[in-house]
């Protein structure tokens, strides 16, 4: 697979974090189709255990145990960490950049999340379906950094 090719043979793993189980399983369903390993976790906290295992943790912003926010916190120049939220703002992306986010994504671009090279570095516009509204999603530059809004729904 594209994901076992760039790493030598060795599939990467992803930690999935999101508390909505069927938001998970989509975004999960299209990780997976580009050949990466993904586990999923309700809770960050629990996450958070296994992260040293991981090559990438991607979780929506608020979650149990240990939010979006707190992961990077954690994680911080550790594993990189890609936040999705239907409620993220400018302040909140700006935050989240500033605690260590590789990228803040509004409304979970499942199938430009599957596309996540094996470096861990998004490479440029994505589209896709958000998992949490059937509604296209889309990314943009802001400050040199990207994030996402979702088109209308």
């Amino acid at each position: 697979t594209q994901a076992q090719a760039a790493q030598g043979g060795k599939q990467r793993l992803i930690l999935l974090v999101d508390p909505d189980a069927n938001a998970a399983e989509r975004l999960a369903v299209a990780l997976k189709g580009r050949g990466h390993l993904v586990e999923v976790h309700q809770r960050g906290d629990k996450a958070l255990q296994r992260a040293g295992e991981a090559s990438l943790v991607v979780t929506e912003w608020a979650v149990p145990g240990k939010d979006g926010l707190g992961l990077c916190l954690e994680l911080q120049d550790k594993v990189p960490v890609l936040i999705y939220s239907q409620r993220a703002g400018p302040a909140e992306v700006e935050r989240a950049l500033s605690l260590g986010a590789m990228d803040v994504v509004s409304c979970a671009s499942a199938p430009g999340l599957a596309t996540v090279p094996t470096t861990g570095t998004p490479t440029g516009p994505t589209a896709g379906t958000c998992p949490r509204r059937s509604s296209p999603c889309s990314r943009s530059r802001r400050r040199g950094r990207r994030s996402g809004r979702c088109g209308k729904g």
